[in-house]
């Protein structure tokens, strides 16, 4: 069974992304740059499970928010297992008041999506082409 993962980019009115920081603690990479979001469950749409992710993650609900899909991708042997992920863009009136949870995230800051960078490969990639189709580059 794949691995199922929603990730977003949380845009404020000024185009500048939510990167949180992953803790000391986080099962994978610790210490690195991160989007908001994680692991869907079996009984959730990717939809679901990102809203969830992000009221888990750093209290912030997108029921009532501008979300869409801007990226996807499915690798059948990525490290001996199948990922299906997707990324979303999720725009932000103002920036939120935002609630890390302590265990996966102990910091976060607002970067100019021009020069956001993370570094799940899979995701960092997504982010990449978002970036590109967005600027032209």
């Amino acid at each position: 069974m794949a691995v199922r993962g929603a990730k977003a980019i949380v845009l404020d009115p000024d185009n500048n992304v939510l990167i949180v920081r992953r803790s000391a603690t986080h099962p994978f990479v610790p210490h690195t740059n991160d989007l908001p979001g994680g692991k869907v469950e079996s009984n959730e749409t990717m939809v679901q499970g990102l809203t969830r992710e992000l009221v888990e993650e750093i209290g912030l609900n997108i029921e009532n928010l501008p979300i869409r899909v801007v990226g996807s991708c499915h690798e059948p042997n990525y490290y001996g297992r199948e990922y299906s992920l997707e990324l979303y863009e999720v725009k932000v009136p103002a920036r939120p008041a935002i609630v890390l949870d302590g265990k996966e995230h102990d910091s976060y800051r607002w970067v100019p999506l021009a020069r956001a960078s993370i570094t799940g490969e899979l995701y960092q990639k997504l982010l990449t082409e978002y970036t590109k189709a967005r600027y032209g580059a």
